[in-house]
């Protein structure tokens, strides 16, 4: 991208490196940027984006992006499985996840959580106690407690697993039984209606779902009949010179949203889809995940060549909107490390309404090929061993 995306954004990040772990056989580039972001504030949060005109400014910070960047190293632990990689760069994960500690409530949950609230550009209200920070924050210790157990460390992953655990429980007061979905926030202890695609699959990721519950959470995220897509900045940002959304990123979002709260969900821009993909996977419904694929129909219909940055409005060639790439390998193929450094790989497709599906992907012990048919008929070629299902 020829404009502000040649900043090394902290967040973004984990899209690309996503990618590249599953199309690029050279690796240099997703296990450097994760090293390149851990420039940290004296307080231990990390910078929105390093190497770039942003890199020494510690006035703005995005706190969820270096919970996104927490998920780029577990992405370092399971595709290349150095330990002692991974090991150096827990210390700054670990202050990240205490950074955030100082906004715990005594219900267990965080409250008013300084910097930009940022997600991705959709409308995602999350003033008060959000819920998609928590979520976020919830899955950040729980891939910390599992690298930590993994480099031998006990004492840390017991930490973090003690504060998942309170999340667990306290999470449950966004559920909004009749409805069937995780609302946005909570301001001044009282719930409010709004209710995105985002707080439901970032508390399935996050392991905060209970079991018998999951059905109904994907259900509610993947209504097509009431997801709508609304960005109150980029949906103002518009070539013929319309400044509003400069308003809205500075000053916060109307109190009232202009749509039906109750009845409508506020779809993940392409940045966030990586998280509803992951819940649909996780949560047993990877068969979805080719059609939701589709939705990126709307750019090559208008004549795109790259990946623009919003459904509407933003920068016309940016990385964080190609998550496509990588989810038609991880999930519709299924292809993934079984063992961390792919010691063993795992496949399990997923095909939806696909007919054929097949792929190479480069792992540290040569090229992993999988071609998978509707019917079954399923090839593997793989210098490693193989874990089905």
């Amino acid at each position: 991208c020829p404009t502000r995306e040649q900043r090394a954004w902290t967040g973004d990040s984990v899209v690309h490196q996503m990618v590249d772990l599953v199309s690029n056989p050279d690796w240099s580039m997703p296990i450097w940027h994760p090293q390149l972001a851990t420039h940290s504030r004296p307080d231990g949060m990390l910078a929105m984006a390093a190497a770039s005109d942003f890199s020494a400014d510690d006035r703005m910070y995005i706190p969820d992006w270096a919970l996104h960047w927490i998920h780029s190293l577990f992405n370092l632990y399971r595709y290349t499985g150095d330990t002692e990689l991974v090991a150096e760069y827990l210390p700054v994960a670990e202050r990240v996840l205490r950074w955030f500690e100082s906004f715990l409530g005594p219900d267990d949950l965080l409250q008013d959580v300084t910097g930009w609230p940022l997600t991705d550009w959709a409308s995602v209200y999350m003033n008060g106690c959000s819920s998609t920070t928590n979520a976020i924050w919830a899955r950040g210790l729980d891939e910390f407690a599992e690298m930590s157990d993994w480099v031998g460390n006990a004492a840390n992953a017991s930490w973090a697993r003690r504060r998942h655990a309170g999340i667990c429980a306290a999470f449950e007061v966004f559920w909004d039984e009749r409805r069937g979905v995780y609302i946005d926030h909570i301001v001044d202890g009282e719930p409010k209606p709004e209710a995105a695609q985002h707080p439901g699959a970032a508390a399935i990721v996050a392991g905060l779902v209970p079991q018998d519950r999951l059905s109904r959470v994907v259900a509610g995220i993947t209504d097509r009949s009431k997801l709508i897509r609304h960005s109150f900045v980029m949906d103002r940002l518009t070539v013929d010179g319309d400044g509003q959304g400069f308003m809205f990123l500075m000053n916060g979002y109307p109190a009232e949203p202009p749509w039906d709260a109750l009845n409508e969900m506020v779809e993940a821009e392409p940045f966030y889809q990586y998280v509803v993909h992951d819940a649909l996977a996780k949560a047993g419904r990877s068969d979805l995940i080719s059609g939701l694929c589709r939705n990126w129909k709307v750019f090559i219909d208008a004549g795109e060549t790259t990946w623009p940055e919003c459904w509407v409005g933003g920068t016309r060639c940016h990385g964080w909107s190609s998550t496509p790439t990588r989810d038609l390998i991880v999930h519709v193929l299924g292809i993934s490390p079984a063992e961390p450094g792919y010691a063993a790989v795992r496949v399990a497709p997923a095909l939806g309404d696909l007919e054929w599906a097949r792929a190479t992907v480069p792992t540290p012990h040569g090229f992993i090929t999988v071609e998978a048919h509707a019917d079954g008929t399923l090839r593997i070629d793989s210098p490693v061993p193989v874990v089905r299902g």
